[in-house]
């Protein structure tokens, strides 16, 4: 759900109000207050339109305007633009995230030629107040190429009243996609995991082996982790549990962590009639929290934890030091992968150290019901008004999101770095759990050369140009493309860490997407309820630490009523009416009467501590560090 207020939307709102020069009909410019469309570098239908520039001898300036302190147009990006387009891309970033400086482009009429956005709110402003230019309008005259390459999905979750999109989001997939994707037998990862060090596992499954038979109840949990933190002797300092950072994202009122947690004890999402709920009314809601409370108060999870940054939390990570890690592991893979390789080389390890996927419930042994990472994806970027060779950059657009552009950025030049292994669109008979299928490659079959893969491997890529990200990347191009015909798309140790993190729980596995809508921006009480949204996560940003600090379990239960209450008293379930027609348009339109997986019995009923292990996948030798000579492990990276 793309709701989120910042200031830049307030700001966004006055710039339209009080200021004369920048009217909210348009753009202020020479030609008047509409969007300007030149006379010049027209193309037709019957070829992509990158093909069809006339003047590519002429360099065209632009400057690419990231909304993010900590993200920018990578230098890899810029020369492949440069030499296939010759746009010279100039990239600027914010020095902080306040909004000030998007606010200040609009209120002075100075937008960057493209700009990259992730607040819903000034996305919708923007493109209604023509500072933006409709992508289909520019496609038409200059890239009609482009339009056959614009799914219905993304302009039915993205696009205006008028079916116009003023932008391409980053890591969107279509429907289509996902679908190929599925009949190749792979399956999206669960968003949040909870990973425990296999080692300490190993050991306490050995003094209670009948442990590993089934998912663990919380207070089962808090015992083995007490168990791990005597026999091991770990300090209260130390993040026996380790939560992922917390923040200020509204998305998450603060706390992957806690996010994860609602996954893992089946707050519902949706009632029995179909209705979206207000999750932190729930029971289970309130459990999460105890649950908190009661591993803070064990010391299991550390007060440091609580303010600690996304680096720290890594740098726990990559020492080893947690029993349990829960979050969005894969934000961590990169610390994973080095711990694995720092105690491969070690004396002080007879076995590499490495993170496991466990399962655990609520107290009333419900399983875990863990949404995956779909989404309709986020960032939109856009062409300002101030882009004066729209034309031009509407075909870089049109080839950033084609096959060739995506072939181009990720595998880099054809009998360099990758080979074709099948051309786009061949059928063959694929073998999906023992059975023979019939698959169409939606984007061919690519293989990288050897010199490419030990690149890959080594993390050497970028003087490659391979593995490049644009804003306008497909996230499923690399699996459908994987040459092993397995569909995963994973090359690095990294990579497969994260998989086998996430595989065990494929059964738990839903398709979040109908949970992940946009609020209509035209209804009137929009701004309202914007409001109210920020509001309101914010007030329970403020409640978190001091439930989960609370010296007693009664204190802690007293501070959530008193949260809930004054969250409803500010109109908790007014904002949860507005959202539940956006969530019921959204299901109707994609033909669902429910949504929440245990309203329509998809979910299992029991499940073994290690999940549905058949699911991991072995690491190939050419993947795996580790190597053998005469049993001393060596490290064997060029």
């Amino acid at each position: 759900m793309r709701k989120r207020l910042k200031k830049i939307s307030v700001l966004l709102l006055s710039a339209c109000l009080f200021l004369p020069t920048v009217g909210c009909g348009g753009m202020s410019s020479a030609s008047g207050s509409s969007l300007n469309y030149p006379d010049y570098g027209y193309a037709n239908a019957d070829s992509d339109s990158w093909k069809q520039i006339e003047d590519l001898d002429k360099t065209v300036q632009v400057t690419w305007y990231v909304d993010s302190s900590t993200l920018t147009v990578s230098n890899e990006l810029i020369e492949i633009v440069k030499d296939k387009f010759n746009i010279a891309i100039t990239p600027r970033k914010p020095v902080s995230d306040d909004g000030s400086e998007l606010s200040s482009y609009i209120i002075n009429n100075t937008l960057p030629d493209i700009i990259t956005v992730s607040d819903y709110t000034t996305i919708v402003q923007l493109g209604q107040h023509e500072y933006v230019y409709p992508l289909q309008d520019l496609a038409a005259k200059y890239a009609p190429s482009m339009l056959e390459r614009i799914p219905q999905d993304l302009v039915d979750f993205w696009g205006d009243a008028n079916g116009k999109i003023y932008g391409w989001p980053a890591n969107f997939f279509s429907n289509a996609d996902l679908a190929s994707l599925e009949k190749t037998g792979s399956h999206l990862m669960s968003n949040y995991g909870l990973v425990v060090r296999e080692d300490y596992l190993e050991a306490y499954l050995s003094a209670y082996p009948s442990a590993a038979d089934s998912a663990m109840s919380p207070s089962e949990f808090i015992s083995m982790c007490e168990w791990v933190k005597d026999t091991y002797h770990l300090g209260d300092n130390n993040p026996t549990v380790c939560l992922e950072n917390f923040t200020t994202d509204s998305t998450t009122e603060g706390s992957r962590a806690i996010t994860a947690l609602s996954e893992f004890f089946a707050v519902p999402l949706e009632d029995s009639e179909g209705n979206l709920t207000y999750r932190w009314e729930q029971e289970e809601m309130k459990e999460v929290m105890l649950f908190l409370n009661e591993l803070y108060r064990k010391r299991l999870v550390i007060s440091g934890n609580l303010s600690a940054t996304a680096a720290q939390v890594g740098s726990y990570i990559q020492n080893g030091l947690p029993f349990a890690v829960v979050g969005a592991t894969q934000n961590y893979q990169s610390y994973f992968r080095n711990l694995y390789i720092n105690t491969l080389n070690s004396k002080d390890y007879e076995e590499p150290v490495n993170y496991v996927p466990i399962v655990i419930t609520n107290a009333a042994g419900d399983m875990p019901v863990l949404g995956n990472i779909a989404g309709r994806g986020n960032r939109l970027t856009m062409i300002s008004g101030n882009c004066e060779r729209v034309d031009r950059v509407i075909k870089l657009f049109d080839w950033l999101v084609s096959e060739e552009g995506h072939r181009e950025t990720y595998f880099g030049q054809e009998g360099e770095t990758y080979t074709v292994e099948k051309a786009v669109g061949t059928t063959e008979n694929i073998t999906v759990n023992g059975e023979s299928v019939s698959y169409t490659y939606p984007y061919g079959q690519m293989k990288w050369t050897d010199s490419a893969w030990n690149a890959y491997q080594h993390y050497n890529f970028t003087k490659l140009k391979i593995h490049t990200y644009s804003y306008l990347h497909n996230p499923l191009y690399a699996y459908l493309t994987d040459a092993t015909g397995k569909g995963y798309g994973y090359i690095t140790m990294a990579n497969y860490m994260n998989y086998n993190h996430k595989a065990a729980y494929m059964p738990l596995t839903y398709n979040k997407i109908p949970f992940k809508f946009n609020l209509d921006p035209n209804h009137s009480d929009y701004t309202k309820m914007i409001a109210l949204q920020s509001q309101l996560e914010l007030h329970w940003i403020q409640y978190i630490s001091r439930i989960i600090m609370a010296p007693t379990a009664t204190e802690a239960s007293s501070l959530y009523d008193k949260a809930l209450q004054d969250a409803q008293k500010q109109g908790s379930e007014s904002l949860r009416a507005f959202q539940n027609a956006s969530f019921l348009a959204l299901k109707s339109k994609m033909g669902l009467t429910n949504a929440w997986p245990p309203n329509v019995g998809e979910i299992p009923t029991t499940m073994p501590l290690r999940g549905d292990r058949s699911y991991e996948l072995e690491v190939p030798a050419n993947v795996n560090y580790e190597s053998y000579n005469g049993g001393n492990k060596v490290y064997t990276v060029d």
